[in-house]
């Protein structure tokens, strides 16, 4: 029901947060119970993990059971190319326990690349900077602890060239007026925003709408914008990547990032069908941590650029490296 894993990952996130916390001395349980992942049903009397607890650090059959409809999903859209339909996406495909802890941590390492400015690790703790990256992780928790779930739609979460997309099932509980007013906040899983809070991920409740603007405005980017939708319930909030100094992707900041990022990965290809050459596009995009269709959009355009061809027919055959 939960995954061991991901709470010691929590725990060490935790104890390098909080130092010499008198929790961190605690055995797994009676911590869980501190940080409200476990407890006793007021009615029944019955002890066991809460939906807060499952959500965080549940394993894919403990999610399955506990929660109707349960799907995270993140896609990037960053080709031109009509024949590729995402360029990278993180899904329950069975490979990990999409629990909210562990699809946070895949979807910002991410998402982060969109921004053309630096973040620093202190030990294992990521340490935001700048306000966008503070403004991004905000978003993204914002979309996980204000979901309803157990609807048949479900978490969606989307990156394009000019823009990032949260989805979230459900209504919002207070007016647009009042989330961008900032001080006012109900949160639809409390629970789960005090699970991020305690290892940093959120500053303080109520804060999220302000720390978005805030990271956004400083990079003359527009205002987020939010917006309901019906039939079925969901909520919107967009976050537009152009800013008054134009399109980001015309950026020389971001060029550069993504060529050498594309760089990087056709070197990690190259070598890979130097040692192996029967490498499948999935066995690849294990090694390069991309999708698949990741792999076709690069595979493509390395064989377009002759660094690649192939000999012999799709099953069966092998790839061979131009020099």
């Amino acid at each position: 029901e939960i995954d061991q894993d991901t709470v010691s990952q929590y725990r060490r996130l935790f104890d390098a947060k909080n130092q010499e916390h008198p929790w961190s001395e605690l055995d797994d349980l009676s911590f869980l119970k501190k940080i409200g992942a476990y407890g006793k049903d007021s009615d029944s009397g019955k002890e066991g993990f809460t939906l807060a607890g499952v959500l965080m650090f549940g394993t894919q059959k403990g999610l399955d059971d506990a929660i109707p409809y349960y799907y995270v999903d993140y896609r990037e859209k960053m080709s031109d190319d009509p024949e590729i339909r995402w360029t990278d996406r993180v899904y329950i495909d069975g490979y990990w326990e999409p629990n909210l802890f562990q699809f946070y941590n895949r979807v910002y390492l991410k998402i982060r690349q969109a921004l053309p400015v630096p973040f620093k690790l202190d030990g294992i703790v990521r340490v935001d900077y700048t306000p966008a990256h503070k403004a991004l992780r905000e978003a993204i928790i914002n979309c996980l602890v204000h979901a309803r779930y157990g609807m048949m739609n479900n978490i969606v979460i989307e990156r394009y060239p000019d823009k990032l997309v949260f989805v979230n099932p459900g209504t919002m509980l207070i007016s647009v007026e009042q989330f961008f007013a900032g001080g006012t906040s109900i949160c639809r899983n409390f629970g789960l925003q005090k699970m991020f809070s305690f290892i940093g991920y959120v500053e303080r409740a109520g804060s999220g709408a302000d720390t978005i603007t805030k990271g956004w405005k400083e990079n003359n980017w527009p205002k987020p914008q939010i917006r309901e939708i019906y039939d079925p319930d969901r909520v919107e909030m967009v976050l537009s990547l152009h800013g008054l100094e134009g399109d980001l992707r015309k950026d020389d900041t971001t060029q550069k990032t993504t060529q050498k990022t594309t760089q990087k990965t056709r070197e990690v290809i190259l070598a890979a069908l130097e040692k192996s050459p029967d490498l499948t596009n999935k066995e690849l995009a294990d090694i390069c941590g991309i999708s698949i269709d990741g792999i076709k959009y690069q595979i493509k355009q390395m064989r377009s650029l002759g660094l690649i061809r192939r000999v012999g027919p799709d099953k069966g055959g092998h790839w061979e490296v131009i020099k």
